[in-house]
């Protein structure tokens, strides 16, 4: 079966497959996920794309890393002159809710891009909504409240999904299992969580509860 959440990382490393090969040794995952890497990219259609996209290239899959989107140089490339990072992004944010985890509202390309679908969508354009993990806190030495947190994602019409980043982000660690968890107990976790949290008063009900639901 195909799943309902798709991997696309800008990263180069090969450690989503190592975790894979991990899964199927240690937990019997029989899923076989189909690798792409940049510029060999298939169109992220809804019906038949399944895969674990390089984006921007990964390292050693040619002797010389020639297709590594690393330089401005390479970006202008990828993303304007060729042209097929661009169009793998734009099916990707026509076709899909696109959820970011570990990014910055900073990043170059990601700005641009994000404010790009942002307009489109005001002008009615068929553009999902795209939603970002916003961590708050102590961050690299510089304290971030949750309202700037949520505000740096909010004002690039971006959803952000707060979480505090204390103790190495563990709350998002945590946040990610449960979140794999309700997938893969299908309509009866949903169901069962509904059945927990409407047996109080909707007054009587903690924050948290009435967030999960």
């Amino acid at each position: 079966n195909r799943p309902d959440g798709r991997l696309i990382t800008t990263n180069f490393d090969p450690l989503f497959e190592n975790a894979l090969a991990r899964l199927r040794r240690k937990e019997k995952f029989k899923h076989q996920t189909l690798v792409e890497i940049a510029p060999a990219l298939s169109p992220p259609k809804p019906e038949d794309w399944a895969s674990l996209v390089y984006l921007h290239g990964r390292l050693d899959h040619s002797p010389d890393n020639t297709n590594l989107v690393l330089t401005t140089a390479d970006f202008g490339k990828a993303y304007l002159l060729d042209g097929w990072a661009r169009r793998a992004v734009i099916e990707l944010f026509r076709h899909f809710y696109v959820v970011f985890i570990g990014y910055s509202i900073e990043d170059p390309t990601l700005r641009y891009l994000i404010s790009a679908f942002a307009a489109a969508r005001q002008g009615n354009e068929p553009y999902k909504s795209a939603y970002a993990f916003a961590p708050y806190g102590d961050e690299n030495g510089e304290p971030v409240s949750k309202d700037e947190a949520i505000q740096a994602w909010d004002i690039k019409d971006v959803i952000p999904i707060p979480y505090d980043s204390e103790e190495q982000h563990k709350n998002l660690w945590q946040e990610l299992a449960d979140w794999a968890n309700d997938y893969a107990g299908g309509l009866n976790s949903k169901f069962q969580k509904v059945t927990r949290y409407g047996r109080t008063k909707p007054a009587d009900t903690p924050d948290e509860a009435v967030s999960e639901l």
